[in-house]
């Protein structure tokens, strides 16, 4: 199989790198083509690389199947335009249930709908829209608890954005 995964472009202005999501994605891919050999993944990094190259690279890879992460930055349009490839494109979705109205118009030109939560699949399935549930993941060697100093050692934390 060979997968085309056309990373989120989503991040702050002031960082020159993916999303930690984005990082994580394309690592664990890495290690699938390492035990799978008929498994190969190209990638395109929105805001790193110029939207004219991601054409011209489909047509080169020739991937069984485009994957967006997050399709905030990829444009209906363009979709519309990859989907003349004949080549199914799915999109990964990962703020549901808190983005489902907002989502609705982003994934329809996409083929597949790949959500975070679980409870969103019958929304997508009702309207009209194939849906699968793929939980995200954390990588370990990044989080992990830390030893710290017993000033910063306390009984409660508060942990979100």
């Amino acid at each position: 199989m060979r997968l085309f995964y056309i990373s989120s472009g989503c991040g702050f202005s002031f960082q020159n790198h993916l999303s930690d999501e984005d990082q994580n994605i394309l690592h664990a891919f890495r290690q699938l083509e390492k035990v799978r050999p008929n498994f190969k993944m190209e990638k395109f990094l929105l805001r790193r690389e110029s939207p004219s190259l991601l054409f011209s690279r489909i047509r080169a890879f020739r991937p069984h199947f485009i994957l967006s992460f997050r399709g905030c930055r990829l444009s209906a349009p363009v979709v519309n335009k990859l989907r003349t490839f004949g080549i199914p494109i799915g999109v990964w979705v990962v703020d549901d249930p808190y983005r489902l109205q907002t989502h609705e118009k982003l994934v329809r030109p996409y083929d597949l709908v790949i959500t975070q939560d679980s409870s969103s699949v019958p929304f997508y399935k009702k309207i009209q829209k194939p849906a699968i549930h793929l939980p995200l993941a954390v990588n370990p060697e990044k989080y992990r608890p830390l030893s710290v100093p017993p000033k910063y050692q306390s009984d409660i934390c508060f942990v979100g954005s």
